[in-house]
């Protein structure tokens, strides 16, 4: 035996973790651009967060709260896509399908001992 079985171990295994250019060209070749599943209906993503970050007005920059004329305010009376806030409504108010269920003394038991025993 030229070679001992632990050194053709070695080789077989070193082979095995080193892919030719050509397994490597066709695993590359075969992937795929990401295209996301999920569709958002009011658009968002990168470009609606740009809004965000929007440089500063002249008015901002100057320094001082930015002056507005009785001209330019604008005159519609409220924005089509504004939410409307509702009342809030506290656990107790909640009907009893939806309530917690109360915990049971043998599941207070076994969160005070940290789990089974």
């Amino acid at each position: 035996m030229s070679q001992s079985i632990s050194a053709k171990v070695k080789n077989l295994f070193k082979s095995m973790m080193k892919p030719s250019p050509a397994a490597v060209f066709q695993a590359v070749k075969s992937l795929k651009p990401h295209s996301p599943m999920i569709k958002f209906r009011y658009g968002g993503g990168v470009a609606g967060h740009s809004r965000m970050s929007a440089p500063p007005s002249p008015a901002m920059s100057a320094g001082g709260p930015p002056r507005t004329s009785p001209a330019s305010t604008p005159t519609s009376p409220s924005k089509p896509n504004a939410t409307t806030s509702l009342p809030i409504i506290e656990d107790w108010q909640l009907p009893a399908r939806y309530q917690r269920r109360p915990i049971d003394p043998v599941e207070i038991e076994y969160i005070n001992r940290g789990g089974p025993e």
